[in-house]
C-alpha cells in the first residue's frame, strides 16, 4: 500500500484552461438580448396598499426605471379597496402596459 501512495504523489497539479463558449452560445446570448420581452406582474394591493400605500410605492418605482424599446411591463391590479396614487381604481381589475413610451391603462374589468 505504502508503494501505491508513492505513485500518487509528485508533480504539479494545474487547472485546464477555461472552456469558451460555442459560437452558438453565444449566438443565443446575443438573441436573447435583442429579443422582445415582457414581464407579468400581478399587483395585489391587500391591505398593506389599504392601509399603507406600499403597492403604490412599488408601481412609482418602476414608473422610475426607464426600460429599453425591446422591453414590456404588464401590470394587472386589484385586491385593495383603497389606491393611494391617481390611476388604479379600486373598484376595478385594471391592466396596464409600462414601456418606453410610457403607461398606458389597456383593460379593466369589474371587480
Amino acid at each position: 500500500m505504502l508503494l501505491s501512495l508513492a505513485a500518487c504523489g509528485g508533480g504539479e497539479v494545474t487547472a485546464p484552461p477555461p472552456e469558451q463558449p460555442a459560437a452558438s452560445e453565444a449566438a443565443a446570448s446575443q438573441a436573447a438580448a435583442e429579443a422582445d420581452w415582457a414581464v407579468y406582474w400581478y399587483l395585489c394591493g391587500s391591505d398593506l396598499e389599504t392601509n399603507g400605500g406600499f403597492a403604490s410605492g412599488d408601481f412609482a418605482e418602476l414608473l422610475e426605471v426607464t426600460l429599453p424599446d425591446n422591453v414590456k411591463v404588464v401590470i394587472e391590479t386589484g385586491g385593495s379597496s383603497a389606491w393611494h396614487n391617481d390611476f388604479v381604481d379600486p373598484s376595478k381589475l385594471q391592466r396596464f402596459v409600462y414601456e418606453s413610451e410610457g403607461l398606458k391603462l389597456v383593460d379593466e374589468q369589474p371587480s
